[in-house]
């Protein structure tokens, strides 16, 4: 089994207050803090993006908003109005 080691003076002593204050193992606590930077740091999937706009498509129906077009911006000679 692969195995840790913490070279670092500071990073030991921090695992190890906070695993005294939260009454957990040190090695509870890395896993807990690294479980909890996976999760914050993991990438939205294709879906979950498509999903995002989907969501965001049907809020902005529901609340009737509209954006301006190209016939808004420009004449029928493609210059700005």
């Amino acid at each position: 089994m692969p195995m840790l080691t913490i070279k670092d003076p500071q990073v030991y002593e921090n695992v190890r207050e906070l695993a005294k204050r939260k009454g957990m193992t040190m090695t509870a606590v890395v896993r807990e803090l690294a479980q909890r930077e996976l999760e914050t740091t993991r990438r939205p999937t294709y879906e979950e993006k498509l999903q995002a706009i989907r969501e965001i498509q049907a809020q902005v129906e529901e609340e009737g908003i509209t954006f301006l077009t190209d016939d808004d911006l420009y004449d029928e000679d493609g210059l700005p109005k």
